[in-house]
């Protein structure tokens, strides 16, 4: 039998291998043609105004199609989004902030006006006494190694003056973590190159098209459910050292960014719900002994912490080390026990070792909140104490659901505090970011801002019936809240006007699709609810800025009821908010796609709010 010529071999693997290169290289150049395929970038602008050089942009929804799209594990990934915020460049003099993070930072569950950005600019604006506008870059469900890229591309695009990063509770089971959504790997070198071949115009295509073949009604739904398909991993296990390892890399390749490009930085430490937040129950990990002593001892203690001081004390004593090591539930019934024994400066450490020790780590355990202090130490980078600002807001220091709405969700009062941690941060700093000390002295206090915002009832009621949906089952499963909060929620169904029960209906009949804040004002102003009205409108322009219906239209309508209140006439701060509007109608109204019949009827109003005359 003839030998094969090696050189020959050789040979036709090289060409082999070329052409399955020419086979993907081929299309891939022709589809470069194609600008709908080209990775989407961060802004987009939408119109120019020639007189003043302003630009009308926006943040890009597809964006985070450039990390990941299409579906894991069955699920679709259309939950993975960016609020689509627009904005204009801030005036001469002013700055920019940008907040990157995941969810937290987007403001789930809550609308965006009332997550942190939206208080921060404020704040910021108060104590700086200067134009400071705040970008909110949230995007669901991001671990830090696309936290990182996505500052890589907001500094050339936004040129901010100041980064503030929020990161850590992702790092397990969020996109790019290291055990549920983990495109490209468990290892760097694999998610660099994923996330290269991902910047391919193919991966665009297949994207696409795989979106469009699995379209979902509940986007966060179904994410949260392939997020919760990883498993387990409980301490010990090699994924617990990845995840330091990435969050680490992350965290310094972002303030290198920052540093090659002379933009002032914030790292956040991250917070979550200890005191409140069940931790899940398997033992599946503990040494076969503790797993049985605890199997039997179990049901003993379980009545224990729901009863008298005296049934905690007992709790107390049954709940020995060699129980509670490395156990979870024990840990946090330990802690429970300690509150209800009148311990509860005991019960912090309690509350901490059983998030630790929690097998589904939904929540940042305290190593990766420590590598984010680490990281902002060694670099001297300011670090805004999130923890340390939401334990000095609850009672003994045990923070739960008087401040988180779920595992690691802030409430609105969190998401102030949240902002107020950052400013916290840059007390003393360089120019132009020196936020005097005592700047709460003169800052609007909590309630000023719930106002100013529009912390409104009917957007309260959904956020209560959404969440009692949510923790009644897995993967979070905290049964007791989600019973409490479906009790709460029809109190709150109660107490609505039936002017904001209508604007609630009326909203769902429409698909969720508007701010629920748009169809209650109208309902509102139907009823000569003139004043809630204002305050519903005026939570709209907040909540969409620079669009028709959601900005222009709300401040015309909400022109309106101030004149019905006050047939004298609008205020000069009235007078000029409607002023304001249309400049902004200016630039809105001359995107493409504007509608010439909205903009004579938007015209026809401001004139008539300008002038006091008759309105229809």
């Amino acid at each position: 039998m003839a030998t094969a010529n090696p050189a020959r071999v050789w040979v036709g693997r090289l060409l082999a291998t070329a052409v399955g290169v020419g086979l993907v290289l081929t299309p891939e150049w022709a589809l470069r043609w194609i600008p709908a395929l080209n990775p989407p970038a961060l802004t987009t602008t939408l119109t120019a105004d020639s007189s003043s050089g302003r630009r009308l942009r926006q943040l890009n929804p597809a964006f985070p199609h450039r990390f990941f799209s299409g579906t894991i594990g069955g699920y679709d990934l259309g939950g993975v989004r960016l609020t689509p915020h627009r904005f204009v460049d801030p005036p001469a003099g002013g700055l920019r902030v940008v907040v990157v993070g995941a969810s937290t930072v987007q403001g789930y569950p809550h609308p965006t006006r009332l997550a942190a950005p939206a208080f921060l600019q404020s704040l910021l604006r108060a104590t700086l006494r200067r134009p400071v506008d705040v970008l909110n870059i949230g995007i669901t469900s991001l671990a830090s190694f696309p936290v990182a890229r996505v500052v890589a591309e907001a500094i050339p695009d936004l040129r901010p003056d100041l980064i503030v990063v929020y990161t850590g509770h992702n790092e397990f089971y969020g996109v790019y973590g290291v055990a549920a959504l983990r495109q490209g790997g468990p290892w760097p070198w694999t998610r660099h190159l994923h996330l290269a071949l991902m910047q391919s115009r193919l991966a665009g295509l297949l994207g696409r098209l795989i979106t469009r073949m699995r379209p979902t009604d509940d986007p966060d739904a179904t994410l949260l459910a392939a997020m919760g398909t990883a498993g387990r991993v409980p301490p010990g296990e090699p994924a617990r050292a990845r995840a330091r390892h990435q969050l680490r890399a992350s965290l310094e390749e972002i303030v290198a960014l920052c540093h090659l490009h002379e933009v002032a930085l914030v790292l956040c430490a991250p917070v979550g719900n200890d005191a409140g937040f069940a931790p899940d129950s398997s033992t599946i990990h503990l040494p076969e002994a503790q797993r049985q002593s605890w199997q039997r001892l179990r049901p003993r203690i379980l009545p224990l912490v729901d009863g008298t001081p005296a049934a905690a004390d007992e709790a107390l004593r049954l709940l020995q080390p060699e129980i509670t090591r490395d156990n979870a539930e024990a840990s946090f019934l330990r802690a429970q026990a300690l509150v209800i024994a009148g311990y509860s400066g005991a019960a912090l450490a309690q509350f901490t070792a059983a998030r630790d020790a929690d097998p589904m780590p939904w929540r940042a355990p305290s190593d990766l909140v420590e590598v984010v202090r680490d990281v902002a130490a060694e670099h001297h980078v300011p670090l805004a104490a999130v923890d340390e600002r939401f334990a000095g807001a609850s009672p003994d220091a045990l923070v739960g659901w008087n401040l988180l709405v779920d595992h690691v969700h802030p409430s609105v009062t969190g998401q102030i505090l949240l902002a107020r941690a950052v400013l916290d941060a840059l007390v003393d700093q360089p120019a132009p970011w020196s936020v005097p000390s005592g700047w709460e002295g003169f800052a609007p206090d909590n309630g000023q801002l719930r106002a100013a915002h529009g912390d409104l009832a009917v957007e309260n009621l959904v956020l209560t019936r959404s969440l009692a949906t949510l923790l009644g089952g897995p993967p979070l499963h905290q049964p007791e809240r989600s019973a409490w909060l479906e009790e709460n929620a029809q109190e709150q169904w109660d107490q609505l006007t039936p002017e904001e029960q209508a604007g609630v209906q009326a909203w769902e009949r429409l698909g969720r699709r508007p701010p629920l804040v748009l169809p209650t004002a109208d309902r509102l102003f139907e009823a000569r609810e003139f004043a809630a009205a204002a305050q519903h409108y005026g939570a709209a322009q907040r909540e969409a800025p620079y669009t028709e219906w959601g900005d222009l239209w709300p401040a015309v309508r909400r022109g309106r009821s101030l004149l019905y209140l006050h047939p004298e006439g609008l205020t000069a701060t009235e007078r000029q908010e409607i002023e304001a509007a249309a400049q902004r109608g200016r630039l809105v109204l001359g995107a493409p796609g504007a509608d010439p019949a909205f903009a004579r009827t938007f015209g026809d109003y401001v004139r008539r709010l300008k002038t006091q005359s008759p309105l229809p």
